[in-house]
Formats: C-alpha cells, sequence, structure tokens
C-alpha cells in the first residue's frame, strides 16, 4: 500500500452513473479539442503496459482565465472525484504543483496505470522543475535508506501526468536561469492554450448554446457530481478483452492501433518535427487509441460517443498547438546556434578589435577578438557563451554551414598576430559575422551620422588582418 494520506486514495471512487457523464462531462466537450483531448488522455492510462509506451504527460499554458484547470477536471473526472481545486481541495484528485518528492512520487504510485494531474505549475520552485520532471517521468523513486543501513524499498509507477499553468516549462526553467532539456520536452511538452491573434480564451471553441463562462461552470459543477466511472469501465473492457482473446493478443492488436495512428499523427509534419519530438506523437498516438478503443463502435468499450474521425480532428488539433510552440529550432543543436547567436549579440562588447581602439574590454572579461568579418573566440570563452550546450556540436554545425573558418582536420585556426600575445599565435574559433544574420546597412542619412556599422568598423579590412 502506497505510503500517502487516505484522504489522496479515497479521492478516487466513482460517484454517479456513467451515462449521466456522458450526457454531462463528455458529451458537451464534442468540437472543443483541447477539452476532448483531457478526457482521452484520462482513460489511456491502462493502455501504457500493452502499448510499450514510456511514462510522460502535457502541461497546458495559457491565462488564467483559460480554462486550463477545466481541462484538467474533465482529465481526473475519469478516475475521481473531480471537483475545481479552489472550491474542494480536501475532496479533489486533482492535486497541485506544490508538493515535496517524496509526496509526489507517493501521489504517482497511487495513480499506477492511470492519470495525474498537476494544477498551477507556478506553485513549484524553479530550480526544483527540471529535476522533478524527470523524476516522475523516470518510473522509480530515489534509493533511499532505512534505519538500519539497509535499502528501503523503491516506489515504481507507470502512468500519465496532465500538467497546466500560466507559463510553459520553457519559460519556468529561464526563471531558474536553466535551459531546457531534450529529455524534459519529450517527457512533458508545452501546449499553448490561448490564440496567437488575440489571447482569448481558446480552450472553448464551441460551447453550444451557452457563453463560454456559462459552458465553463456548468462542465466544473458536472465534474463534481459525476466521475470515477469511466476509468473502471475502461480498464473493465481492456481485462473483458484480455480474457476473451489472450493478454499477448490483445497487446498485439493495441500495438497495431498504435502504429497505425502514429502513422496519421506524422503523415504532413515530418519536417516540423524535432528528433525528440517522434515520441511525442507517440504519446498523442496513445491518446488517440484509448479514443477509438473508448468509441461505441462494435467490440469497443461504448463510453465515448465521437466517431474516429472526431477524435483524430481533435489528436490533430493538440498535436498542432504543440508544433507551433517549437520554434525554428527543432534540433538540441539548432537550439544551442541559436543560443549561441544570442549570446554573441549581447556580449559584442566582450570583444577586443585587433589593431583597433574601439571595444577595449578588460582582460578579465574578454570572450576573444574580432576582425572585419570573424569573431575569433578562445576556448573558454566559447564554452560560456554555449552555455549548457555540447560546445562541440555545436562547432560542427557551425562547420557544416560554413561559417566556421579552421585549418584543415582542425575546428580552430591560428590567431593573427595580437600584441598580447607577443610571437605565439594560439588556437581561436573564428566564427563568421554573417552567422548573425545579414550584415546592417544604414537606411538613412541620419543613421550615418550616428555611426558605421559595428559589424565592419572601417578602420580595419579583412586585407588588413596580419598573417
Amino acid at each position: 500500500q502506497p505510503d500517502v494520506p487516505m484522504n489522496v486514495a479515497a479521492t478516487l471512487h466513482g460517484h454517479g452513473k456513467l451515462k449521466d457523464w456522458q450526457d454531462h462531462v463528455a458529451q458537451p466537450c464534442l468540437d472543443n479539442p483541447v477539452l476532448m483531448f483531457s478526457i482521452m488522455l484520462g482513460l489511456a492510462g491502462p493502455l501504457l503496459k500493452h502499448c510499450q509506451v514510456e511514462t510522460g504527460g502535457f502541461h497546458l499554458y495559457g491565462v488564467t482565465t483559460s480554462g486550463k484547470t477545466t481541462a484538467a477536471q474533465l482529465a481526473a473526472s475519469v478516475w475521481g472525484c473531480a471537483a475545481d481545486p479552489q472550491e474542494g481541495p480536501e475532496v479533489t484528485s486533482l492535486r497541485k504543483w506544490y508538493t515535496t518528492g517524496n509526496a509526489l512520487e507517493s501521489l504517482a504510485e497511487v495513480h499506477n496505470d492511470m492519470l495525474l494531474t498537476l494544477d498551477e505549475i507556478s506553485e513549484v520552485d524553479p530550480q526544483a522543475l527540471g529535476q522533478i520532471i524527470y523524476q516522475l517521468a523516470g518510473g522509480l523513486s530515489k534509493g533511499r535508506a532505512n534505519a538500519g543501513g539497509g535499502l528501503r524499498g523503491m516506489r515504481a509507477w507507470r502512468l500519465l501526468f496532465l500538467s497546466t499553468g500560466e507559463k510553459s516549462v520553457r519559460q519556468m526553467l529561464a526563471q531558474a536561469g536553466q535551459l531546457q532539456k531534450g529529455g524534459q520536452r519529450v517527457r512533458l511538452p508545452d501546449i499553448p492554450v490561448d490564440n496567437d491573434e488575440d489571447g482569448s480564451r481558446a480552450i472553448v471553441l464551441d460551447p453550444g448554446q451557452k457563453n463560454p463562462k456559462e459552458f465553463i461552470q456548468d462542465l466544473k459543477a458536472a465534474c463534481a457530481k459525476h466521475y470515477g466511472l469511466a476509468g473502471p469501465t475502461f480498464a473493465a473492457y481492456l481485462i473483458a478483452q484480455a480474457e476473451q482473446l489472450g493478454v499477448h493478443e490483445l497487446a498485439g492488436q493495441l500495438r497495431e492501433d498504435l502504429h497505425s495512428l502514429e502513422t496519421i499523427l506524422s503523415q504532413g509534419v515530418e519536417d516540423k518535427l524535432p528528433p525528440e519530438g517522434r515520441r511525442v506523437i507517440r504519446r498523442f498516438a496513445l491518446v488517440a487509441v484509448a479514443g477509438l478503443r473508448a468509441g461505441t463502435e462494435p467490440g469497443m468499450a461504448g463510453i465515448l460517443r465521437w466517431d474516429m474521425s472526431q477524435i483524430l480532428q481533435a489528436i490533430q488539433h493538440v498535436r498542432d498547438r504543440w508544433l507551433s510552440d517549437q520554434g525554428a529550432e527543432h534540433s538540441e543543436t539548432d537550439r544551442g546556434l541559436a543560443h549561441l547567436r544570442n549570446q554573441l549579440m549581447r556580449h559584442g562588447d566582450r570583444f577586443r578589435w585587433i589593431g583597433g581602439t574601439v571595444n577595449r574590454a578588460p582582460a578579465r572579461d574578454l570572450l576573444g577578438f574580432r576582425v572585419a568579418d570573424y569573431y575569433l573566440l578562445t576556448e573558454e570563452g566559447m564554452r560560456e557563451l554555449c552555455g549548457e550546450h555540447d560546445m562541440r556540436a555545436v562547432l560542427r554545425a557551425l562547420k557544416v554551414q560554413e561559417y566556421l573558418w579552421h585549418d584543415a582536420g582542425r575546428l580552430t585556426r591560428k590567431s593573427p598576430k595580437i600584441e598580447e600575445f607577443g610571437h605565439t599565435r594560439p588556437n581561436l574559433y573564428w566564427i563568421k559575422v554573417q552567422f548573425l544574420g545579414e550584415t546592417a546597412e544604414f537606411d538613412t542619412e541620419e543613421d550615418k551620422v550616428l555611426g558605421e556599422p559595428m559589424l565592419v568598423p572601417p578602420a580595419i579590412k579583412q586585407r588588413d588582418i596580419p598573417f
């Protein structure tokens, strides 16, 4: 039995009738993709083992009134009480991010093969968030010693989780001065839930005959009244299928469903996927399998009254929201290059012009040197500007894209004659100025009066570099 307060496990129970949950919770969500997705995500936990999909989640972020908590309530209503945490914190199965690592491990164990909802990511310590994501998705607690010096029994879990907050995971990590790693992007991908155009309520796209506020209030009330029935019904369906077909046959069928839906969800977006994106698409496909198997087609569980086209449209909609948040830097190397570019622009005053008097940065702050068309970085300067990114991978990418001038078989090139080095010519990293973008040009006479472009000062030309 997991070592958690009794009231936590007690929130995972059923109330009302399945038909009432279908009528008042699930069916009103039709044509509202994020809400449909949340319910299907709530159902997908029992499929993880059979489909051989890793533990992971999704993070919905946007402005306070966008309906994120309502989406989490819908997902939580699949397995337990889904009252709004603001109104019934002692009875709801929705959890807050504001918790300790030990408590989170216990919560994860209680929600094994189900869904864990975590509301308000802003309440977690940004410094700890990155490690918590790995910890939660790892499926295994930390090793701890008991009073006698031996090893305590370790907790284990396999689950899906849905997180919400006003800020993205990327923003939270940046708040702590951390870069979002590829592994964190896979385990808890950011999904924006505000319209790009005006930031209006984007979770509710079709409130039916009601206004959005009334629609949300009615859903919240229904989640506190009809809950905890769809999940056990779905689990019972899977058990019955396993008894009828055999566990291995059922698992094979579910994996075939997963593969087919993964292929469909990858079509047309292959060029937009980051390297780790396939794993996220696979999790989207698992949610689609849950929607398919919970449907009303013959041989299915008969829980959701949505057809397959409606299910796919909803998941594709949420997938596209995720892709829209990826930006132009799809891979870790792309992100490393973008980081280096930003750092070069930010710290331009820490480069000393060779043979000139501009930007005479103190030696202790020096990152390197400048000539007309190149930044010349020292080893230490390159490491500082690359930050947490793999410096060698960034340099190799610069070489491939022909932004790096280097000697044969090396990533560096001898420096020109520099007064501080005397007769020594150390190896430096020569990065073309064009890496930052197009060379600045002045458009007006006023611009010309203000000064020459800093990228190419008139006193130093390419032919003047002493070699």
